[in-house]
Protein backbone atom coordinates (compact mmCIF):
# COMPACT_ATOMS: atom_id res chain seq x y z
CA UNK A 1 0.00 0.00 0.00
CA UNK A 2 2.73 2.48 0.47
CA UNK A 3 4.11 1.75 -2.51
CA UNK A 4 1.20 2.48 -4.58
CA UNK A 5 1.55 5.20 -7.45
CA UNK A 6 -1.27 6.75 -6.32
CA UNK A 7 0.34 8.01 -2.87
CA UNK A 8 3.46 8.44 -5.01
CA UNK A 9 1.46 11.24 -7.35
CA UNK A 10 0.26 12.91 -4.45
CA UNK A 11 3.39 13.63 -2.97
CA UNK A 12 5.25 14.95 -6.45
CA UNK A 13 2.02 17.11 -7.01
CA UNK A 14 2.06 18.41 -3.13
CA UNK A 15 5.96 18.72 -3.29
CA UNK A 16 6.24 21.00 -6.15
CA UNK A 17 3.16 22.67 -4.99
CA UNK A 18 5.27 23.72 -2.03
CA UNK A 19 8.31 24.32 -3.91
CA UNK A 20 6.53 26.52 -5.95
CA UNK A 21 5.21 28.62 -3.26
CA UNK A 22 8.86 30.12 -1.25
CA UNK A 23 11.96 29.16 -1.86
CA UNK A 24 12.73 28.15 1.68
CA UNK A 25 9.65 25.26 0.84
CA UNK A 26 12.20 24.23 -1.84
CA UNK A 27 14.46 23.75 0.77
CA UNK A 28 12.02 21.96 3.11
CA UNK A 29 10.80 19.33 -0.23
CA UNK A 30 14.66 18.30 -0.92
CA UNK A 31 15.34 17.69 2.36
CA UNK A 32 12.41 15.37 2.81
CA UNK A 33 13.21 13.97 -0.50
CA UNK A 34 16.87 13.08 0.90
CA UNK A 35 15.26 12.03 3.99
CA UNK A 36 12.72 9.60 1.72
CA UNK A 37 15.92 8.28 0.34
CA UNK A 38 17.59 7.08 3.09
CA UNK A 39 14.33 5.81 4.72
CA UNK A 40 13.48 3.54 1.57
CA UNK A 41 16.86 2.35 1.31
CA UNK A 42 16.97 1.71 5.16
CA UNK A 43 13.66 0.04 5.26
CA UNK A 44 13.45 -1.82 1.73
CA UNK A 45 16.61 -1.86 0.09
CA UNK A 46 16.52 -0.78 -3.62
CA UNK A 47 13.17 -2.15 -4.23
CA UNK A 48 10.90 1.10 -4.29
CA UNK A 49 14.29 3.41 -5.00
CA UNK A 50 13.04 3.50 -8.59
CA UNK A 51 10.11 4.86 -7.02
CA UNK A 52 12.25 7.81 -5.79
CA UNK A 53 14.29 8.18 -8.68
CA UNK A 54 10.99 9.18 -11.13
CA UNK A 55 9.51 11.09 -8.67
CA UNK A 56 12.32 12.96 -8.02
CA UNK A 57 13.32 13.21 -11.58
CA UNK A 58 9.89 14.50 -12.71
CA UNK A 59 9.88 17.14 -10.03
CA UNK A 60 13.51 18.50 -10.49
CA UNK A 61 11.73 18.73 -14.37
CA UNK A 62 8.86 20.67 -13.71
CA UNK A 63 10.56 22.62 -11.39
CA UNK A 64 13.25 24.02 -13.96
CA UNK A 65 10.63 26.69 -15.76
CA UNK A 66 10.55 28.18 -11.81
CA UNK A 67 14.80 27.74 -11.43
CA UNK A 68 15.48 29.96 -14.44
CA UNK A 69 13.31 32.57 -12.64
CA UNK A 70 15.12 31.98 -9.35
CA UNK A 71 19.06 32.29 -10.81
CA UNK A 72 18.26 35.09 -12.62
CA UNK A 73 17.45 36.57 -9.27
CA UNK A 74 19.90 35.07 -7.10
CA UNK A 75 22.86 36.27 -10.00
CA UNK A 76 20.79 39.54 -10.34
CA UNK A 77 20.92 41.54 -6.88
CA UNK A 78 20.42 45.00 -8.39
CA UNK A 79 16.70 44.62 -8.35
CA UNK A 80 17.04 44.46 -4.87
CA UNK A 81 18.90 47.23 -4.35
CA UNK A 82 15.88 49.25 -2.49
CA UNK A 83 15.37 46.33 -0.11
CA UNK A 84 18.56 44.78 0.49
CA UNK A 85 19.13 45.49 4.05
CA UNK A 86 15.65 44.86 5.13
CA UNK A 87 16.89 41.41 6.29
CA UNK A 88 19.51 41.84 9.29
CA UNK A 89 22.62 39.94 9.69
CA UNK A 90 22.45 36.13 11.08
CA UNK A 91 23.31 36.54 15.02
CA UNK A 92 22.80 34.63 18.21
CA UNK A 93 20.04 37.04 19.21
CA UNK A 94 18.75 35.90 15.20
CA UNK A 95 18.79 32.29 16.06
CA UNK A 96 17.18 32.21 19.44
CA UNK A 97 14.62 34.36 17.52
CA UNK A 98 13.82 31.84 15.12
CA UNK A 99 13.56 29.54 18.57
CA UNK A 100 10.92 31.65 20.05
CA UNK A 101 8.85 32.01 16.63
CA UNK A 102 8.87 28.52 16.78
CA UNK A 103 7.62 27.94 19.94
CA UNK A 104 5.96 30.69 22.11
CA UNK A 105 2.75 32.69 21.27
CA UNK A 106 4.11 35.99 21.80
CA UNK A 107 7.48 36.32 20.37
CA UNK A 108 9.37 38.06 23.35
CA UNK A 109 7.78 37.10 26.34
CA UNK A 110 10.78 35.70 28.53
CA UNK A 111 8.45 33.67 30.62
CA UNK A 112 6.98 31.84 27.79
CA UNK A 113 10.22 31.20 26.02
CA UNK A 114 11.57 29.49 29.50
CA UNK A 115 8.89 27.21 29.44
CA UNK A 116 9.31 26.55 25.84
CA UNK A 117 12.85 26.01 26.34
CA UNK A 118 11.80 23.36 29.29
CA UNK A 119 9.21 21.76 26.73
CA UNK A 120 11.65 21.32 24.19
CA UNK A 121 14.41 19.83 26.41
CA UNK A 122 11.79 17.74 28.24
CA UNK A 123 11.00 16.39 24.36
CA UNK A 124 14.19 15.81 23.13
CA UNK A 125 15.31 13.39 26.49
CA UNK A 126 12.14 11.30 25.83
CA UNK A 127 12.93 11.21 21.86
CA UNK A 128 16.63 10.12 23.57
CA UNK A 129 15.12 7.41 25.78
CA UNK A 130 13.03 5.89 23.01
CA UNK A 131 16.32 5.60 20.91
CA UNK A 132 17.83 4.07 23.45
CA UNK A 133 15.26 1.51 24.28
CA UNK A 134 14.76 0.68 20.36
CA UNK A 135 18.87 0.00 20.87
CA UNK A 136 18.32 -2.44 23.43
CA UNK A 137 15.65 -4.24 21.89
CA UNK A 138 15.87 -4.49 18.35
CA UNK A 139 12.35 -5.89 18.16
CA UNK A 140 10.84 -2.34 18.32
CA UNK A 141 10.08 -1.19 14.81
CA UNK A 142 10.00 2.39 13.62
CA UNK A 143 6.15 2.92 12.61
CA UNK A 144 5.39 5.23 9.78
CA UNK A 145 4.56 7.94 12.53
CA UNK A 146 7.98 7.70 13.68
CA UNK A 147 8.97 8.45 10.27
CA UNK A 148 6.92 10.98 9.50
CA UNK A 149 7.99 12.67 12.40
CA UNK A 150 11.57 12.08 11.81
CA UNK A 151 10.66 13.86 8.30
CA UNK A 152 9.39 16.89 9.44
CA UNK A 153 12.10 17.28 12.10
CA UNK A 154 14.48 16.69 9.23
CA UNK A 155 12.89 19.06 6.53
CA UNK A 156 12.55 22.05 9.39
CA UNK A 157 15.88 21.59 10.73
CA UNK A 158 17.42 21.91 6.98
CA UNK A 159 15.47 24.53 6.13
CA UNK A 160 16.78 26.58 9.10
CA UNK A 161 20.11 25.39 8.89
CA UNK A 162 20.35 25.95 5.24
CA UNK A 163 19.30 29.35 5.74
CA UNK A 164 21.66 29.92 8.68
CA UNK A 165 24.25 28.97 6.79
CA UNK A 166 23.39 30.63 3.84
CA UNK A 167 22.99 34.29 5.72
CA UNK A 168 26.21 33.67 7.13
CA UNK A 169 28.42 33.10 4.13
CA UNK A 170 26.83 34.74 1.00
CA UNK A 171 23.76 37.07 2.36
CA UNK A 172 21.01 37.87 4.96
CA UNK A 173 18.61 35.91 3.12
CA UNK A 174 16.77 34.23 6.45
CA UNK A 175 13.81 35.58 8.43
CA UNK A 176 12.21 33.97 11.08
CA UNK A 177 8.64 34.01 9.24
CA UNK A 178 10.17 31.56 6.52
CA UNK A 179 10.45 28.77 9.06
CA UNK A 180 6.59 28.12 8.39
CA UNK A 181 7.37 27.71 4.92
CA UNK A 182 9.04 24.00 5.91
Amino acid sequence: KEGKKKNWTIFLLLSLCAAYTHYFALIAVMFVYLYLLFALVRRDGVTQLWRWCICTGITVVLYIPWLVVALWQILNQEHLSDHANWIPPITLKQIIGFYSFLTTPSYHDLLDMIVCLFMTVLIVLVCVEYMMKRRKNRKIEMSTDDYMIFAGMIALGGEILFGIVTSLVLQPVFAARYIVCG
